[in-house]
């Protein structure tokens, strides 16, 4: 188990204000050896690894607001509403882990979508974009290729998106790309879709604190 000051650290007000479907109870007493009863958690997207589920006192703990100066390590959001207030990166300086994710992405813009990518000197192995207010996740297959997602609300039936691609694909077009504009899949059950709720674009999407942790680039056509 992790030690205390090598957790990240949230104040219980940032917890209080985090939506229901992303946070709930353990009722479990005890999973692979850790005594989990009544710890809290917290669903949260880690990017490049899905869904992830964050435990207290294992992955995070809770603090008051006058604790957070002895604990330099926390889930801090960056406070950016307006994705166009971003660090931006040139398309053609941005190295890419495959070049069918550079040429569907070097499409976007083309097209006029915005396009977002995770740091400035890795490799990027995804992206999401936009295109009005709709929005798409596309990303590197492990075996090649590329998978498209739709993105919705995350909530604890069916995360924070579908995976729309039966399987990879070596090139992407635009009515593939606006394929995952749609709220689910025609193999999505009626009892997931349900609980489905769309984004109204990237500017409600950074709205929520969980999703303004990891630092984005905005990709310019240059």
């Amino acid at each position: 188990m992790k030690t205390a000051e090598k957790m990240y650290t949230i104040t219980k007000e940032e917890y209080a204000n985090t939506h229901n479907d992303f946070k709930g109870v353990y009722s479990s007493d005890d999973i692979h050896g850790t005594k989990l009863n009544g710890r809290k958690t917290i669903l949260k997207f880690i990017e490049g690894k899905g869904t992830c589920l964050l435990t207290e006192g294992v992955s995070f703990i809770i603090v008051d607001s006058e604790e957070l100066n002895t604990n330099p390590i926390r889930v801090k959001p960056r406070n950016k509403s307006d994705f166009k207030s971003f660090k931006t990166i040139n398309h053609s300086e941005t190295t890419y882990k495959s070049e069918e994710l550079k040429e569907a992405v070097k499409l976007m813009l083309k097209t006029g979508f915005d396009v977002l990518v995770y740091g400035k000197d890795l490799r990027k192995s995804y992206a999401k974009f936009q295109e009005g207010d709709n929005l798409g996740y596309i990303e590197n297959n492990r075996f090649g290729g590329l998978d498209l997602s739709t993105v919705h609300k995350g909530n604890i039936n069916c995360g924070t998106g579908f995976r729309i691609t039966e399987k990879p694909l070596s090139s992407v077009s635009l009515e593939d790309l606006r394929s995952t504009f749609i709220n689910a899949p025609h193999w999505a059950k009626k009892s997931n879709v349900q609980h489905v709720q769309k984004y109204n674009g990237f500017k409600e999407y950074f709205s929520i604190p969980m999703n303004q942790i990891c630092e984005y680039y905005r990709v310019l056509n240059q």
